[in-house]
């Protein structure tokens, strides 16, 4: 029976490598397919902060990913104005320096369902104004109608938006995915659906 080679010391130090640049790939697509304002470049940066223990400057993350600091930089304003990634300062240094606002993939669940809350948030005031502007046509065909039911699409969007922040850390406060649903014990989600079965659902 052939005996498996042993790989040299610098074989093994190349497959680590190109499986941390695997990784930094595939969290790179996996995050930029989510949000539109963010590259795979952001998603890149968001993968090599991962695979640091400590914070970094722009300078380290344009010299780890092979590109310019203003592509970085545009990338982590994004990523900041996510809540995904935050500045820190390093002592003994001038330059900002970057980390993860909270453990992976934590911090990045948590940003998009606070991303889909706000979305909520706007689409059901834009309707909840639509909804107000039909009523106010008075007895014109289907108007009455049509209110009604863009006002319920509206009230469902702020329904679900005062669930999802309901359920959400504050901003500060670790972003921890287990402690969120540890907050759904089986006596919330009994009430939740005695609420949902009243008439009207109220």
């Amino acid at each position: 029976m052939a005996t498996r080679k042993k790989a040299s010391q610098r074989e093994r130090e190349e497959a680590v490598l190109e499986h941390r640049r695997a990784f930094v790939e595939v969290v790179g697509t996996e995050i930029s397919a989510i949000w539109r304002n963010v590259t795979r470049l952001g998603g890149q940066v968001v993968a090599a902060l991962i695979l640091w223990d400590e914070p970094r400057s722009m300078d380290d993350l344009a010299e780890e990913l092979g590109r310019s600091k203003s592509n970085i930089f545009n990338n982590l304003k994004a990523l900041e104005s996510l809540g995904i990634v935050r500045r820190v300062r390093v002592s003994g240094s001038a330059r900002d320096h970057y980390e993860l606002a909270g453990a992976y993939p934590d911090v990045l669940v948590i940003a998009f369902a606070r991303h889909l809350s706000h979305s909520l948030t706007d689409k059901s005031s834009e309707l909840q104004t639509m909804a107000g502007e039909l009523g106010e046509l008075g007895d014109v065909a289907d108007a009455q109608a049509l209110s009604a039911r863009v006002a319920r699409v509206g009230e469902t969007y702020q329904a679900a938006a005062k669930l999802i922040d309901g359920l959400m850390p504050a901003p500060g406060e670790p972003s921890d995915l287990v402690s969120i649903v540890r907050r759904i014990t089986p006596e919330l989600v009994k009430h939740i659906v005695g609420l949902l079965r009243r008439p009207g659902g109220r």
